[in-house]
């Protein structure tokens, strides 16, 4: 996908993206029924025309999920699971954040088991959207039905921090508040918390927008008919200023600890040390995963503690007496039980991450002696090179002795002697190589040559 968009741009004509090859022959064909031309098939290719493509959620629906689902008619979630899923979340997030950082974002966010509602996918991106959200009712819209049944809502935040300014985000957190729905905000970049506090400050959702203009006014009606923009400002200030105040507290802890871990793997992809980048990502899902069950279970605690006070007071307009040692006992078990079952998932994720450490010191601990066998390897073939110089050059010429007589022809043909099969106490010789030990039995030592008679 970065390939192709680094190999294209994009601009409107007629209300329709086309795409604009910069390569001459094109080498991706049919574009996957994209709409494309070549470059010098526009009138007037000015560069303020041509927008840079980003490899983000539009060019994974245009290349990846409209030609994988058009000939089904469906969406890409029944593609792969025709008789559906219960959803354990809901995602919230822009359309122009890079395809990579939101899946790295989501790895950070959620467990590899969970169901996920992302509009993209969970709706037929071949039929006609403005169908299914043609109704002046937006609680009616699947956005609101799906975020209804979700037991938590994921927002992940780009680098740009742009989904406060998206109309349907603005109505996903707005009814998220309203109906009580745990929210996890999740950036990208740990490090620009204040940023975002920066950003939620000036939020005016006078400004959100939507790529479909009849979304953003529908929208917009709904809200100025509704509480109005200021009441909604209030409320989405408050809402998402409580939400980044426990991120942050969740975090702080955990922040240098992310930045160390990503420029260490950035080091070891100049590197190209597949092995310790393998280790550094096992080792940044396993904080990842704490960090998330610790969020969790705060949420949670926070979830049952406003449950607990919409109760007392309840119960205290009612009676008149305030009741605070009077606790729902089911509501108790609940409680107990899902704390013993998050308390159960941290211990499996720290016994996870204590094997993953093992595993990286033992792999650490053996390129170090294999590293120390090849450079002892290494000092032996020099000594031993240099040692058969020094005996060439200072050894001068070789002379015979006077007494010395050669060998007889048959003194120097002695047959070698039948190999016989090494026994348990038998001498071994062990050749040792960088990547295994070999063990070969040495064979026995051939006899000496017998002396011949001397001739007269």
């Amino acid at each position: 996908l970065e390939r192709y968009c680094e190999a294209h741009k994009f601009t409107f004509v007629g209300g329709s993206c086309v795409h604009a090859c910069l390569l001459s022959p094109c080498p991706y064909g049919d574009h996957r029924g994209v709409p494309h031309r070549p470059l010098d098939a526009f009138s007037s290719p000015r560069e303020e025309e041509l927008q840079t493509l980003v490899p983000n959620m539009h060019a994974v629906v245009a290349r990846e999920l409209k030609p994988r689902t058009k000939p089904y008619g469906c969406s890409y979630a029944l593609l792969k699971n025709p008789e559906g899923l219960e959803i354990t979340s809901f995602v919230t997030h822009t359309w122009e954040e890079p395809f990579s950082h939101f899946v790295g974002t989501l790895e950070m966010a959620l467990r590899p088991d969970e169901v996920v509602w992302v509009c993209s996918f969970a709706l037929d991106q071949n039929a006609d959207i403005k169908k299914l959200l043609d109704s002046d009712d937006l609680l009616r819209s699947p956005f609101a039905k799906a975020l209804r049944q979700a037991p938590k809502l994921i927002v992940t935040l780009d680098e740009q921090l742009k989904v406060p300014e998206r109309s349907w985000c603005a109505f996903e957190l707005e009814k998220a508040s309203q109906w009580g729905i745990p929210t996890f905000m999740w950036p990208y970049v740990l490090t620009r918390l204040q940023d975002l506090e920066e950003r939620v400050d000036q939020l005016d959702i006078r400004r959100a927008q939507a790529t479909d203009k009849i979304d953003q006014e529908r929208i917009h009606r709904a809200i100025q008919e509704g509480i109005g923009y200021d009441a909604m400002n209030r409320r989405l200030r408050a809402f998402l200023g409580d939400r980044l105040r426990f991120y942050e507290a969740a975090v702080c802890k955990h922040v240098n600890m992310f930045a160390n871990l990503a420029k260490d793997m950035e080091l070891a992809r100049k590197e190209k040390d597949d092995a310790r980048l393998a280790a550094l990502e096992a080792e940044r899902l396993g904080q990842s995963r704490l960090l998330q069950l610790e969020m969790e279970r705060k949420a949670w605690q926070e979830v049952h503690a406003a449950a607990l006070e919409s109760v007392l007071s309840s119960s205290r307009s009612k009676e008149g007496v305030a009741a605070e040692d009077q606790v729902d006992v089911d509501d108790d078990v609940r409680q107990f039980e899902l704390r013993s079952q998050l308390q159960a998932e941290l211990d499996k994720a720290c016994f996870e991450k204590t094997q993953a450490e093992d595993a990286l010191a033992k792999v650490q601990a053996e390129m170090q002696e294999l590293s120390r066998e090849l450079e002892a390897a290494r000092a032996a073939l020099l000594a031993a090179a240099s040692g058969g110089a020094a005996a060439a050059a200072g050894g001068g010429e070789w002379r015979r002795s006077p007494s010395y007589q050669e060998p007889s022809s048959a003194a120097l043909a002695v047959p070698p002697p039948p190999r016989t099969e090494a026994t348990p106490s038998a001498p071994h010789v062990v050749l040792r190589t960088c990547t295994a030990v070999t063990l070969w039995p040495s064979p026995p030592s051939p006899p000496l040559p017998q002396p011949q008679p001397r001739r007269a």
